[in-house]
Protein backbone atom coordinates (compact mmCIF):
# COMPACT_ATOMS: atom_id res chain seq x y z
CA UNK A 1 0.00 0.00 0.00
CA UNK A 2 3.03 1.89 1.09
CA UNK A 3 4.42 1.79 -2.78
CA UNK A 4 1.30 1.83 -4.79
CA UNK A 5 1.26 5.42 -2.49
CA UNK A 6 4.03 6.31 -3.40
CA UNK A 7 3.91 6.30 -7.02
CA UNK A 8 1.58 8.96 -6.65
CA UNK A 9 4.41 11.50 -6.10
CA UNK A 10 7.69 12.39 -7.31
CA UNK A 11 11.04 11.15 -5.53
CA UNK A 12 11.90 12.86 -2.23
CA UNK A 13 15.25 12.98 -3.07
CA UNK A 14 17.88 13.69 -0.76
CA UNK A 15 18.16 16.87 0.98
CA UNK A 16 16.05 17.08 3.84
CA UNK A 17 14.70 19.95 4.00
CA UNK A 18 13.00 19.88 0.53
CA UNK A 19 9.07 19.52 0.44
CA UNK A 20 7.53 15.94 -0.58
CA UNK A 21 6.10 13.12 0.92
CA UNK A 22 8.13 11.12 2.76
CA UNK A 23 6.58 7.19 3.57
CA UNK A 24 7.90 5.67 6.49
CA UNK A 25 6.74 1.63 7.50
CA UNK A 26 7.43 1.93 11.11
CA UNK A 27 6.59 1.07 14.43
CA UNK A 28 5.07 4.88 15.75
CA UNK A 29 7.41 4.76 19.20
CA UNK A 30 10.57 4.20 16.87
CA UNK A 31 9.50 7.81 15.12
CA UNK A 32 12.24 10.69 16.12
CA UNK A 33 11.50 13.93 17.31
CA UNK A 34 12.91 15.80 14.60
CA UNK A 35 10.34 13.76 12.13
CA UNK A 36 7.78 15.69 13.16
CA UNK A 37 5.82 17.46 14.34
CA UNK A 38 2.74 16.40 12.54
CA UNK A 39 -0.58 17.96 11.67
CA UNK A 40 -2.59 14.51 12.53
CA UNK A 41 -1.91 10.42 13.69
CA UNK A 42 -4.52 8.16 12.35
CA UNK A 43 -4.75 5.17 14.06
CA UNK A 44 -7.04 3.11 11.84
CA UNK A 45 -8.26 -0.29 13.56
CA UNK A 46 -4.56 -1.10 14.63
CA UNK A 47 -4.57 0.47 18.23
CA UNK A 48 -6.29 -2.99 19.47
CA UNK A 49 -3.78 -4.68 18.24
CA UNK A 50 -0.86 -2.84 19.63
CA UNK A 51 1.64 -4.34 22.02
CA UNK A 52 1.53 -1.44 24.06
CA UNK A 53 -1.47 1.20 22.96
CA UNK A 54 -0.99 3.26 25.43
CA UNK A 55 2.74 3.88 24.34
CA UNK A 56 1.99 4.05 20.49
CA UNK A 57 -0.71 6.85 21.11
CA UNK A 58 0.94 8.83 23.38
CA UNK A 59 4.04 8.57 20.89
CA UNK A 60 1.68 9.96 18.47
CA UNK A 61 0.60 12.48 20.53
CA UNK A 62 3.97 13.86 21.44
CA UNK A 63 4.69 14.25 18.01
CA UNK A 64 1.46 16.56 16.84
CA UNK A 65 1.92 20.14 16.86
CA UNK A 66 -0.48 22.43 19.25
CA UNK A 67 -4.03 22.30 16.62
CA UNK A 68 -3.24 18.97 15.39
CA UNK A 69 -6.13 15.68 15.14
CA UNK A 70 -5.29 12.32 16.47
CA UNK A 71 -8.26 9.64 15.58
CA UNK A 72 -8.53 6.71 16.60
CA UNK A 73 -10.91 4.07 14.51
CA UNK A 74 -11.77 0.96 15.14
CA UNK A 75 -14.57 -1.63 13.47
CA UNK A 76 -16.43 -4.64 14.51
CA UNK A 77 -15.02 -7.96 15.40
CA UNK A 78 -15.24 -9.83 12.60
CA UNK A 79 -17.37 -13.29 13.23
CA UNK A 80 -15.46 -15.49 15.01
CA UNK A 81 -12.84 -13.25 15.87
CA UNK A 82 -12.28 -11.62 19.09
CA UNK A 83 -10.25 -8.18 19.06
CA UNK A 84 -8.35 -7.45 22.44
CA UNK A 85 -10.74 -5.30 24.55
CA UNK A 86 -9.75 -1.31 23.77
CA UNK A 87 -9.95 1.07 26.78
CA UNK A 88 -9.63 4.55 24.97
CA UNK A 89 -9.89 6.92 28.05
CA UNK A 90 -7.37 5.16 29.96
CA UNK A 91 -4.92 5.44 27.19
CA UNK A 92 -5.33 9.45 26.73
CA UNK A 93 -5.86 9.76 30.50
CA UNK A 94 -2.50 12.08 30.86
CA UNK A 95 -2.38 13.21 27.66
CA UNK A 96 -2.52 16.92 26.27
CA UNK A 97 -5.84 15.70 24.20
CA UNK A 98 -9.34 17.31 24.30
CA UNK A 99 -12.43 16.41 22.43
CA UNK A 100 -12.59 17.49 18.91
CA UNK A 101 -15.57 18.90 17.27
CA UNK A 102 -16.03 16.75 14.47
CA UNK A 103 -18.54 17.63 11.51
CA UNK A 104 -19.34 14.03 10.01
CA UNK A 105 -22.67 11.66 10.18
CA UNK A 106 -22.81 9.41 13.36
CA UNK A 107 -24.41 9.60 16.58
CA UNK A 108 -22.64 11.46 19.59
CA UNK A 109 -22.04 9.16 22.27
CA UNK A 110 -22.99 10.28 26.26
CA UNK A 111 -20.95 10.53 28.99
CA UNK A 112 -19.77 7.24 29.96
CA UNK A 113 -17.67 8.51 33.77
CA UNK A 114 -16.81 10.87 36.14
CA UNK A 115 -13.27 11.12 35.37
CA UNK A 116 -11.83 14.00 32.99
CA UNK A 117 -10.57 11.37 30.46
CA UNK A 118 -13.53 9.33 30.29
CA UNK A 119 -15.59 12.44 29.43
CA UNK A 120 -13.08 13.24 27.18
CA UNK A 121 -13.18 10.10 25.45
CA UNK A 122 -16.55 10.13 25.52
CA UNK A 123 -17.39 13.03 23.85
CA UNK A 124 -14.64 12.69 20.91
CA UNK A 125 -16.49 9.34 20.32
CA UNK A 126 -18.74 8.76 17.45
CA UNK A 127 -20.25 5.33 15.89
CA UNK A 128 -20.98 4.64 12.22
CA UNK A 129 -23.83 2.96 10.68
CA UNK A 130 -22.01 -0.72 11.18
CA UNK A 131 -21.37 0.09 14.51
CA UNK A 132 -17.85 0.65 14.16
CA UNK A 133 -16.48 3.53 16.48
CA UNK A 134 -14.51 6.47 15.94
CA UNK A 135 -12.58 8.93 18.49
CA UNK A 136 -11.44 12.10 17.82
CA UNK A 137 -9.46 14.35 19.37
CA UNK A 138 -7.32 17.73 19.33
CA UNK A 139 -4.09 18.65 20.67
CA UNK A 140 -5.01 21.67 22.15
CA UNK A 141 -3.83 24.77 20.37
CA UNK A 142 -1.37 26.65 22.23
CA UNK A 143 -1.78 23.31 24.74
CA UNK A 144 -4.00 25.64 26.09
CA UNK A 145 -6.26 23.89 29.32
CA UNK A 146 -9.90 25.04 29.38
CA UNK A 147 -9.85 25.94 33.08
CA UNK A 148 -6.38 27.60 34.89
CA UNK A 149 -5.31 26.17 38.22
CA UNK A 150 -3.93 28.52 40.45
CA UNK A 151 -2.09 27.56 43.16
CA UNK A 152 -0.61 29.53 46.31
CA UNK A 153 1.90 27.74 49.07
CA UNK A 154 5.28 27.79 50.73
CA UNK A 155 8.66 26.91 48.96
CA UNK A 156 9.96 24.19 50.60
CA UNK A 157 13.48 22.13 50.59
CA UNK A 158 13.47 20.04 47.39
CA UNK A 159 16.19 17.20 46.40
CA UNK A 160 18.70 20.09 45.66
CA UNK A 161 19.58 18.50 42.09
CA UNK A 162 17.29 20.92 39.72
CA UNK A 163 20.76 23.45 39.82
CA UNK A 164 23.43 20.68 41.03
CA UNK A 165 22.63 18.23 37.86
CA UNK A 166 20.73 19.51 35.28
CA UNK A 167 20.96 23.60 35.26
CA UNK A 168 17.71 24.25 36.38
CA UNK A 169 16.83 25.18 39.35
CA UNK A 170 13.44 24.64 40.90
CA UNK A 171 11.19 25.87 43.57
CA UNK A 172 9.03 23.07 45.59
CA UNK A 173 5.62 24.38 46.57
CA UNK A 174 4.18 22.19 49.64
CA UNK A 175 1.98 19.42 48.28
CA UNK A 176 0.61 19.41 51.54
CA UNK A 177 -1.03 23.33 51.22
CA UNK A 178 -2.21 22.13 47.81
CA UNK A 179 -4.05 18.75 48.18
CA UNK A 180 -7.16 19.97 46.68
CA UNK A 181 -5.31 21.21 43.48
CA UNK A 182 -3.37 18.10 42.89
CA UNK A 183 -6.09 16.03 43.34
CA UNK A 184 -7.87 17.30 39.81
CA UNK A 185 -4.38 17.72 38.08
CA UNK A 186 -2.60 15.18 35.87
CA UNK A 187 0.92 14.22 36.75
CA UNK A 188 3.01 15.57 33.92
CA UNK A 189 4.63 18.90 33.10
CA UNK A 190 2.57 22.42 33.04
CA UNK A 191 3.94 26.24 32.21
CA UNK A 192 2.05 29.23 33.26
CA UNK A 193 3.29 32.55 35.30
CA UNK A 194 4.53 32.33 39.03
CA UNK A 195 5.47 35.16 41.42
CA UNK A 196 6.45 35.98 45.26
CA UNK A 197 3.87 37.92 45.99
CA UNK A 198 5.65 39.38 48.68
CA UNK A 199 8.43 40.34 47.33
CA UNK A 200 7.92 44.35 46.59
CA UNK A 201 11.93 44.16 45.62
CA UNK A 202 12.35 41.91 42.68
CA UNK A 203 9.68 38.95 42.67
CA UNK A 204 6.23 40.35 42.83
CA UNK A 205 5.87 40.69 39.29
CA UNK A 206 4.18 37.35 37.23
CA UNK A 207 7.54 35.84 35.58
CA UNK A 208 6.84 32.44 33.21
CA UNK A 209 7.57 29.34 34.46
CA UNK A 210 7.10 25.57 33.96
CA UNK A 211 5.56 23.17 36.79
CA UNK A 212 6.49 19.86 36.67
CA UNK A 213 3.61 17.55 39.17
CA UNK A 214 4.55 14.40 39.65
CA UNK A 215 6.62 11.42 41.20
CA UNK A 216 9.97 12.05 39.19
CA UNK A 217 10.15 8.45 37.62
CA UNK A 218 13.75 8.81 36.18
CA UNK A 219 15.24 8.85 39.54
CA UNK A 220 12.96 6.45 41.67
CA UNK A 221 13.85 8.05 45.20
CA UNK A 222 10.24 8.30 46.27
CA UNK A 223 6.25 8.02 46.00
CA UNK A 224 5.61 11.10 47.26
CA UNK A 225 4.16 13.64 44.54
CA UNK A 226 6.19 17.12 44.10
CA UNK A 227 5.11 20.49 42.47
CA UNK A 228 8.57 22.00 40.94
CA UNK A 229 8.37 25.30 39.48
CA UNK A 230 11.39 26.42 37.36
CA UNK A 231 10.82 30.03 36.63
CA UNK A 232 12.56 31.76 33.67
CA UNK A 233 14.61 34.06 35.39
CA UNK A 234 17.21 34.10 37.85
CA UNK A 235 15.98 35.62 41.67
CA UNK A 236 19.59 35.37 42.82
CA UNK A 237 18.77 33.82 45.72
CA UNK A 238 17.18 31.48 47.42
CA UNK A 239 13.27 31.87 48.46
CA UNK A 240 12.87 29.04 51.11
CA UNK A 241 9.76 29.73 53.60
CA UNK A 242 8.38 32.24 51.37
CA UNK A 243 4.86 32.59 49.28
CA UNK A 244 4.98 31.65 45.63
CA UNK A 245 1.78 31.87 43.26
CA UNK A 246 1.49 29.71 40.61
CA UNK A 247 -0.97 29.88 37.56
CA UNK A 248 -0.97 26.77 35.87
CA UNK A 249 -2.28 27.75 31.57
CA UNK A 250 -1.22 24.93 29.22
CA UNK A 251 -0.42 21.00 30.03
CA UNK A 252 2.41 20.18 27.58
CA UNK A 253 2.78 16.48 28.37
CA UNK A 254 2.44 13.40 30.89
CA UNK A 255 5.39 12.50 33.40
CA UNK A 256 7.83 10.16 31.52
CA UNK A 257 10.53 7.80 32.75
CA UNK A 258 13.64 9.14 30.23
CA UNK A 259 16.68 6.21 29.51
CA UNK A 260 19.07 9.16 31.75
CA UNK A 261 19.88 12.40 33.06
CA UNK A 262 20.95 13.42 29.62
CA UNK A 263 17.26 12.39 27.85
CA UNK A 264 15.49 13.85 30.64
CA UNK A 265 17.71 17.37 30.32
CA UNK A 266 17.07 17.40 26.52
CA UNK A 267 13.51 16.84 27.42
CA UNK A 268 13.36 19.66 29.73
CA UNK A 269 14.98 22.55 27.43
CA UNK A 270 12.30 21.09 25.01
CA UNK A 271 9.31 21.34 27.58
CA UNK A 272 11.41 25.51 28.54
CA UNK A 273 10.93 26.37 24.77
CA UNK A 274 7.56 25.49 24.22
CA UNK A 275 6.56 26.80 27.55
CA UNK A 276 8.38 30.53 26.76
CA UNK A 277 7.07 30.58 23.40
CA UNK A 278 3.23 29.95 24.20
CA UNK A 279 3.63 32.09 26.94
CA UNK A 280 3.97 35.02 24.37
CA UNK A 281 0.48 34.52 23.47
CA UNK A 282 -2.11 37.13 24.58
CA UNK A 283 -4.38 35.00 25.74
CA UNK A 284 -2.08 33.63 28.55
CA UNK A 285 -1.14 37.05 29.23
CA UNK A 286 -4.66 38.60 29.96
CA UNK A 287 -5.16 35.51 31.70
CA UNK A 288 -2.73 35.98 34.81
CA UNK A 289 -3.64 39.86 34.80
CA UNK A 290 -7.18 38.57 35.49
CA UNK A 291 -5.89 36.50 37.94
CA UNK A 292 -3.91 39.58 39.56
CA UNK A 293 -7.05 41.68 39.34
CA UNK A 294 -9.06 38.72 41.75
Amino acid sequence: MLDRAAELFESTGTLGNTQCVRFLCTDVTDLKPYQGPFDAAVFNDVLATEHDPAASIRAATLLCRPGSTVVVSQRLDDPGTALPSMDVAEYIADLPLEAAAVAVDGKTMDGEGGVAAAKTASTARTEDCCGGSCWTFEVPPLYAMRDKVEMRAPVVSGFGRGSRQMGVPTANMDPAVLAAELSGMRRGVYFGFARLPDDTDDGSAWEKCVINVGQRPTFADGDGVTIEVHVLKDFQRDFYGETMECVALGYLRPEMKFGGLSQLVGRIMTDIGLARNALDAECFTRAVVDAQNV
